[in-house]
């Protein structure tokens, strides 16, 4: 599958922005053309608010003033919309807990949001949360990569 290959709205768990900003050399190329795709109009990317805490933690432990803003820039201000954690995302979360015992609380949030925005994808390289969302669930791994000519 190539990232071409997608529609509709996908839903980035916060490791991807993390290898986004962080610059991860095994999927650095691959999700450079996720962004350009988003860029496009071609499909829309989006993400729960919880990315911010979850993406945020280390810069602001270690003082990273430059790391934290990247992490700005792409959290705020790029084609990524940041979906608001609100009681019917927190419901759903409930929901999927209660059914699933062993899925973890902030990876029901990302799941109930991308459910409640009916996302086509959940882009995320969390084997955990992968076993449970079905063929929604995309990893990283999954995008084969063109050769430059």
């Amino acid at each position: 599958m190539g990232v071409d290959q997608l529609t509709g709205t996908v839903y980035v768990d916060s490791n991807i922005i993390i290898y986004i900003v962080e610059q991860e050399p095994r999927y650095h190329s691959t999700l450079l053309s996720l962004l350009a795709h988003a860029a496009s109009g071609q499909i829309q990317l989006i993400t729960s608010a919880l990315s911010v805490l979850e993406c945020c933690i280390t810069p602001l432990r270690s003082a990273d003033s430059n790391l934290l803003n990247d992490y700005r820039l792409i959290l705020f201000h790029s084609d990524i919309t940041l979906v608001p954690i609100g009681v019917d995302i927190l419901w759903e979360a409930a929901s999927l807990r209660a059914q699933y015992p062993a899925l973890r609380t902030p990876d029901a949030i990302h799941w109930a949001t991308a459910r409640i925005e009916q996302a086509n994808y959940l882009l995320t390289n969390d084997q955990n949360l992968l076993r449970f969302v079905g063929p929604m669930g995309i990893s990283p791994d999954q995008f084969t990569t063109q050769p430059s000519n």
